[in-house]
């Protein structure tokens, strides 16, 4: 994506990285001398566009768009879902465009358990391959998949893309993986889409921020050492019940050396925390400890630790389970949004953005396997979790 005050004429030559701003909506638009003059400026952190970062885009090479079925960009012939191989760059503009945290060495590392299931959206104008949208299937266990990066350019909105990716993801784990349980979480934007196509809500989770100036009151100490091989851990894991997530801790186990730990009491492991750097600020997930006293203890490690790094925020994904009062996110109703409030230790978290975990309510035996899988995921997880490993991720 450009950076800082950047002009780009849309040619022949870049067609393929910024093709998707030659789309509009007749009557929303604004096209002025001719010229469609775009903002794509990166959001800042207080919510402000920055003007300085343009496409302009020549009239004579405009394509106007209907939300007419029939008449959509995945109803074209020219419409089609690949696979992205190795070319991560768009999805990485994807992730940029809409503010989300990931790197590019996130993205290059969570192919270890995609399998080949990074999909782009895209559509062939004029012999260039535009992309338009991505969405991933993340094999994060024997047992579960995870559907994400389900990202669509704001420019090609209502054109049935998010669905046809998400048509596209789960009939890739029944056919290819034959997978049972299919989760994600969902943002306020996509929660409505989720929900037509089956998916049912399970839990909340609450994107916060955290500074690391923050210290929070201990009332007792554990010994906290870096993880040297994710098998000293899995019989915490089989303990906390979730040694069938073991792909996923081993990925960030392996790629995220340094910034990973688990908290002992004498020999026995009590807790354990991952970390890994951000787009944006650094990321600490997945926490898991026996309970709300060894969680802080790690908490304050890390914020340490990234303290010294130079980071002043991190970002938390934490389970709606570990705050007093409760929030809300209804499903196309951004007005009726509110945060959680009395988080059960970090006194000073500042909650940004909600996310529901939902998983694919399939017929049959397979339901009845998401049900139990729910259950115990409420009854026996969430509340020793204090951090997901980030809504990509589960």
């Amino acid at each position: 994506m450009p950076t800082g005050d950047e002009h780009i004429l849309l040619s022949d030559e870049n067609m393929k990285t910024f093709g998707f701003s030659r789309f509009y909506f007749p009557g929303e638009a604004e096209i002025e001398n001719s010229i469609w003059h775009r903002s794509i400026g990166p959001i800042s952190v207080k919510g402000i566009p920055d003007p300085g970062d343009y496409i302009d885009v020549p009239a004579s090479v405009l394509v106007p768009l209907s939300v007419e079925k029939g008449n959509r960009l995945v109803d074209m012939p020219v419409f089609s879902i690949e696979s992205a191989g190795n070319d991560m760059l768009p999805m990485k503009m994807l992730c940029e465009r809409a503010g989300w945290n990931q790197t590019t060495e996130d993205l290059v590392n969570y192919q270890e358990i995609a399998e080949g299931a990074n999909f782009l959206a895209s559509i062939n104008m004029d012999g260039a391959r535009i992309s338009l949208g991505s969405g991933a299937v993340y094999f994060i266990g024997e047992n579960i998949c995870w559907i994400s990066m389900i990202l669509v350019y704001p420019e090609v909105r209502r054109q049935g893309i998010a669905r046809t990716i998400m048509e596209y993801c789960i009939e890739h784990i029944h056919s290819k993986l034959h997978i049972p349980v299919i989760g994600l979480d969902a943002s306020e934007m996509g929660l409505g889409l989720y929900e037509s196509m089956g998916f049912e809500e399970s839990s909340r989770i609450w994107r916060c921020k955290i500074s690391t100036s923050e210290r929070i009151d201990v009332h007792s100490s554990v010994n906290i050492r870096q993880i040297d091989d994710i098998a000293e851990c899995v019989s915490y894991l089989k303990r906390r019940s979730v040694d069938d997530k073991l792909a996923l801790f081993k990925l960030l186990s392996d790629k995220y050396k340094g910034s990973n730990y688990i908290a002992l009491s004498g020999n026995k492991v009590v807790g354990l925390m991952m970390s890994r750097p951000g787009r944006r600020f650094p990321f600490i997930g997945p926490l898991i400890a026996d309970n709300d006293e060894i969680a802080a203890n790690l908490v304050n490690h890390s914020l340490g630790n990234w303290k010294l790094t130079g980071s002043t925020e991190v970002f938390m994904d934490i389970p709606e389970v570990h705050f007093g009062i409760h929030g809300k996110i209804i499903s196309g109703n951004p007005g009726t949004l509110s945060f959680p409030e009395d988080h059960s230790f970090i006194k000073s978290v500042v909650p940004l953005r909600g996310f529901v975990r939902m998983y694919y309510m399939d017929s049959g035996i397979r339901s009845e396997k998401i049900v139990e899988y729910m259950k115990k995921e409420n009854e026996q997880i969430t509340p020793f979790l204090y951090s997901i490993g980030g809504p990509e991720l589960s």
